[in-house]
């Protein structure tokens, strides 16, 4: 009888490892049906970017909106400018953008967002977008002194919005072929963005070599922390606790100085990294997250967005995939190629370094100077208030600009 048992047992454990556990231990891999996202990637890009922008907006509209309420009958010089920037800028160089009562504000915003959430929906995604970019060029001029979008937070909106709206593979999202067409949009858009980074880490060698000081020396980054803790400090204990800690070990600076002029630098071959690409992604969004929280300044809420192009791995060759759009899709890959090529220029120029802002367009000369809080030159720093939000990182208070001395060579 104990004999039967341990045969009938062996038996059910045989059977047992042979069917139930292989299943449990190698799952099927995940098909495009079973994933959250379409399978092409363009219009996996898009649902995710304007989902990030859409939370964005319900998350700070009604500040920028009680701001903009303030700032329009405040009387103060500054509101009677519009544009992008903390200057401001006319858009693109040209255009001075109408400045508008807080009624056409609040109903400019709630049309963006609107064509945002539009665009969301499998039918007609295009015309949305369209729409989107157009109002964002409305939009955040009006917000050029609010704190979080003033400088170059918002400029990358219009660029991704516009090329999106070129996508003629958004027209199939309702039903998408398969396998997806080339994602040629994704690749203008990496180049564009690649462009800005590569520039803004060109900026900080070339006034090394200007300045005889390195840029990526601790003595750089104690300068804009401090200047970060005086212009915008912090309300919790432990960011102001780490911000010491940081100001007062400048090796340590060093080597944070140095790997962020190297990532900038890096992005030179992102565009053509392939699958390797989601490290950009990673390290992106790490870097401005770690900008918001040591020095107060928000790249996380509009710019940050774009980075998620690199999310995506893509196994085609840019060149191929462009081939390919100039082939079969002339009429869209023109104006987006044409509008990517006016970026290049601006970067590899250094335009708005050497000459005026052409925002959206930029080579994002940001945190240039190699400065140091012992060099002999003067600092003025300001210090305010933030009467409408109670905090000086929030969004819908006033950006406080520090005019700070360039370090002239002897």
């Amino acid at each position: 009888c104990s004999s039967a048992t341990s045969l009938a047992a062996n038996e059910c454990w045989r059977r047992c490892s042979h069917e139930s556990l292989p299943n449990r231990i190698h799952p099927r891999p995940i098909s495009a049906e079973d994933s959250m996202l379409p399978e092409d990637p363009v219009r996996a890009f898009q649902l995710c970017y304007c989902g990030w922008l859409i939370l964005s907006m319900l998350t700070s509209s009604s500040q920028y909106q009680l701001f903009y309420t303030w700032f329009h009958s405040s009387g103060i010089g500054l509101a009677s400018k519009r544009g992008l920037g903390a200057h401001p800028s006319k858009l693109y160089g040209i255009i001075t953008p109408p400045a508008l009562t807080p009624l056409q504000m609040r109903a400019v915003g709630v049309a963006f967002t609107a064509c945002l959430l539009a665009s969301l929906a499998p039918l007609a995604p295009r015309p949305f977008l369209f729409g989107a970019f157009a109002l964002s060029l409305l939009y955040f001029p009006q917000l050029y002194a609010e704190a979080t979008l003033s400088g170059h937070n918002p400029i990358l909106v219009p660029a991704v919005l516009l090329l999106l709206a070129c996508a003629p593979s958004l027209d199939a999202a309702a039903s998408p072929p398969s396998p997806p067409p080339p994602p040629w949009p994704l690749q203008l858009l990496r180049v564009y963005l690649a462009s800005g980074y590569v520039s803004s880490g060109v900026a900080k060698v070339l006034c090394s070599f200007r300045f005889r000081r390195y840029w990526g020396l601790g003595t750089s980054l104690q300068h804009y922390f401090l200047e970060g803790m005086w212009s915008r400090p912090a309300d919790s204990a432990l960011t102001r606790s780490v911000q010491w800690r940081l100001v007062k070990s400048p090796r340590l600076l060093t080597i944070f100085a140095s790997g962020a002029l190297l990532f900038e630098l890096s992005f030179a071959v992102a565009p053509f990294s392939g699958r390797l690409s989601p490290l950009w992604c990673a390290h992106g969004l790490a870097f401005h997250a770690g900008i918001l929280w040591l020095q107060g300044l928000d790249f996380v809420s509009f710019w940050s967005a774009s980075l998620l192009v690199f999310a995506f791995p893509l196994s085609s060759l840019l060149s191929a995939d462009l081939r390919h759009a100039f082939e079969h899709e002339p009429l869209w890959l023109l104006p987006a190629a044409l509008y990517t090529l006016l970026q290049l220029l601006t970067a590899v120029s250094l335009y708005d370094l050497w000459l005026d802002d052409i925002l959206p367009f930029s080579c994002c000369p940001m945190f240039m100077p190699p400065r140091s809080p012992f060099d002999p030159l003067p600092k003025w720093q300001t210090m305010t208030t933030a009467p409408l939000t109670g905090n000086v990182r929030r969004s819908g208070r006033m950006a406080c600009r520090c005019r700070m001395a360039v370090p002239q060579r002897p």
